[in-house]
């Protein structure tokens, strides 16, 4: 562990642990600020894909059931798959972005996180109950 530390702060032209604090503080800010309509999204480069499934199993067993095994057919195949073994395939109205699938994905970059446009306006908690509070809005109904 202790090399590959030194290994990512080599990498990082830092010299010691030290040098990282205080580094995400700048982009920290309190939760009433954040949009409530930002969406993000897993997607699968298929050219990258080797078919391990881990995606699917850590998505199914730890997060939000929003990847399915599904038919190869239409994505070519990919580096070491197996013809007719089924692949993953988000679900991109189930998926909330929470990255798992990508940080148990063994091919670097294969699973990326996409910020997904909804055409809204950016709405922070705090509109919201302003809104509310005006007569302005219905409730937020429950995530199913």
């Amino acid at each position: 562990m202790t090399d590959g530390l030194n290994d990512y702060l080599d990498s990082k032209g830092y010299k010691s642990v030290m040098d990282l604090v205080g580094k995400a503080v700048p982009t920290l800010q309190k939760w009433e600020t954040l949009d409530l309509h930002y969406k993000r999204i897993a997607s699968i480069d298929y050219d990258k894909c080797i078919g391990c499934n881990l995606c699917y199993i850590a998505c199914e067993d730890g997060a939000h059931q929003a990847i399915a095994l599904v038919n190869p057919n239409g994505h070519g195949l990919g580096p070491g798959r197996v013809p007719g073994k089924p692949i993953p395939e988000i679900k991109e109205h189930e998926c909330v972005g929470c990255n798992l699938c990508s940080l148990v994905c063994p091919v670097d970059n294969c699973i990326t996180m996409l910020s997904v446009p909804n055409g809204d306006a950016k709405m922070s908690w705090s509109d919201y109950q302003e809104k509310m509070a005006r007569g302005e809005m219905k409730p937020i109904p429950p995530h199913p």
